[in-house]
């Protein structure tokens, strides 16, 4: 049986994985507007963090990593290289994770 700490340590590795190859992907000469390339990469998060943590009650992990490292990631590649990205699928699947958080929070508060 695995400890937390080193469960941690897995989503840890997922999540940097996941981080380098979206900042690679970004800085590889994408075009920045193009809805159809811009929601593949970021649908790395989506299938890679996302899903598969919303399936183990981890939806806050997954928002927290999305605000605290990957748009801050793609705000800075965005300035570096004086390009906008179509990030429509990172913010919507960013607050969909809070969202989830949020009515499970409630549904929970509602059933005590």
């Amino acid at each position: 049986m695995m400890t937390l700490a080193q469960i941690a340590g897995e989503l840890n590795n997922i999540e940097g994985h996941v981080f380098h190859a979206i900042e690679t992907a970004l800085n590889g000469g994408v075009q920045p507007r193009e809805r159809s390339t811009c929601d593949k990469i970021f649908g790395m998060f989506t299938h890679q963090i996302l899903l598969p943590y919303a399936e183990n009650a981890l939806t806050h992990r997954a928002g927290d990593f999305s605000r605290q490292a990957l748009i801050p990631l793609v705000l800075n590649v965005e300035a570096n290289l004086k390009i906008q990205f179509h990030k429509g699928a990172l913010f919507y699947d960013t607050a969909l994770a809070f969202f989830c958080l949020a009515t499970k929070t409630l549904v929970s508060g509602f059933s005590r």
